[in-house]
Formats: structure tokens, sequence, C-alpha cells
């Protein structure tokens, strides 16, 4: 049967660190047999520095490469409601709003314009949901780990702060560990923004001028990026702003419900 601690009994326990005769590895491991031995050591050692590369490479080239992909996309729909807003400069400039409505050259020089726009469009959305598609799965778990990071190393903080140097260590660990989602969400919430106001660019391409013909790409230009971008986790949780608010309200309420359930007052933290 297990038993949970009385109140006021709670205690951590933390693995026992290496003796002073101990050979240092790249990082704390349990082990049935005594890893000091040569040449045991040098291949746990070398198997456990090359683990702990391979590790760091992976998640920094994922982040980055995410990063990067955003980046640019994010510069390419800024190029193109720039080019929309400036769709119809240097066609017929002298002439009055009149005439170039009813000009055959100002509209259909107008058109040859959209459509590239319209094309570029169409690949910065396909290029967003690559993106989605590529963020969805890897998320989730990065989602879940960081929640439970965060709820564990918070519910730590809150009632053992007596060894300075571990309560640095657990602050600076939950610190990167928020950072790391921060750097997914803050970019996806600017993506999410510079695709739908690409509405707004359109809406400012002096439409007014335009022939039904014209009127209607715009529309379907319009329908077409009505949803932007949406970066989500699974499918269903956006990675956004937003997110990371909620998740930190989300961490101190649990925090504070495995407070309550062990029964830590508030005189147990030091």
């Amino acid at each position: 049967m297990v038993q949970f601690p009385e109140a006021g009994e709670f205690h951590l326990r933390v693995a026992e660190m290496p003796s002073e005769n101990d050979r240092i590895l790249p990082n704390v491991v349990w082990s049935p047999v005594d890893l000091n031995p040569s040449p045991l050591y040098e291949i746990v050692f070398t198997v456990l520095l090359v683990n702990g590369i391979m590790t760091y490479l992976g998640n920094v080239a994922y982040d980055f490469f995410y990063s990067y992909c955003v980046q640019h996309l994010i510069v390419q729909f800024v190029i193109l409601k720039e080019l929309l807003r400036n769709i119809t400069d240097g066609i017929m400039d002298d002439s009055s709003d009149v005439e170039k409505f009813n000009s055959k050259y100002f509209q259909d020089t107008v058109m040859e314009r959209l459509k590239i726009c319209a094309e570029h469009h169409s690949r910065l959305l396909k290029y967003g949901k690559n993106i989605e598609s590529f963020c969805s799965l890897v998320l989730v778990p990065q989602l879940v780990l960081t929640y439970a990071a965060l709820v564990v190393n918070g519910f730590m903080l809150s009632t053992d702060r007596s060894d300075i140097s571990k309560t640095i260590a657990l602050f600076n660990l939950s610190f990167t560990t928020f950072i790391q989602l921060v750097q997914f969400a803050i970019p996806s919430s600017q993506l999410n923004a510079q695709s739908i106001s690409v509405l707004d660019a359109l809406y400012g391409s002096k439409w007014y001028l335009f022939n039904a013909r014209l009127k209607k790409a715009c529309t379907f230009m319009m329908m077409n990026g009505q949803e932007g971008i949406v970066v989500k986790a699974g499918g269903t949780t956006r990675i956004d702003n937003p997110l990371l608010v909620d998740m930190l309200q989300k961490v101190f309420s649990a925090v504070t419900l495995l407070r309550a359930l062990i029964g830590v007052d508030g005189n147990t933290a030091k």
C-alpha cells in the first residue's frame, strides 16, 4: 500500500553524488557495476559524451531550422504586402481614376501583376502548411515535457530553497525550458499576424479602380488566405503568445494543487 507523508513530513530526496574517488563522467548516471576501472570508464565516458552532443545538436538544429523557416516566410509575406499595396504604381500615373477604370491597358497590366502576387501568395501558404505539418507531432511532446518540467521544478523550488546552488540550477533549468517554448510561440504568432495582414494589403491596393474581373480575383485571393497560417501542436493546440500565459497559469495552479494534496505549508520552504 502506498502511504503519503503526513502534513509537515514531506522531504525531498536527491540522488547521491559521486565521491571523491569516483572518476568524473559527462553527466551523473546510475549503474549496477563500478564504472571506474579501465577500459569500462573510457567506453562509458565516450558513449555519454557522444549521446550528449547528438542530443544537443538535434535540439539546436531543429529549433534553428524552425526559426529560419518561419522568419523567411515572414519576410516573404512582408514583401508580398508591399507589392499588393503598390500594385497600381507606375501605371497611367498622370491619368484620372475614371480613365484608369475605363482603360483596358490599366486593367490588363494590373491583372498581370495580380497573377504574380496570387501565385506568390499561394506558394507561401503551401510553404506555411508544410511548416504546420512539420511541427504538428513534434510539438506535442514539447508541450507535455515543458509543462511537466515547469510543474516539477516549480514544486521543488516552492518547498525547499535551503540549498542555493540547487535552487539556482532548478531556476535556470525552468527558465531555459520555458524559453525553448517561447522560441516556438513568438515566431508563430508573428507568422500568423503577417499571413492574415495580406488581406489588409489587398484592401489598401486601390481596389476601387479595378473592374469586375480584377475584383473577383482579389476576392478569391482573400478567401484563400483568410485563415492565415497557424502552427498547432497535434493539430489542436495553437502555438502562440496566449499559450505562454496559459501555460504559466496552469503551472502555478498545478504547483498549488500539489502543495495542498501533499500537505506542504508555507513554512516548509526555506
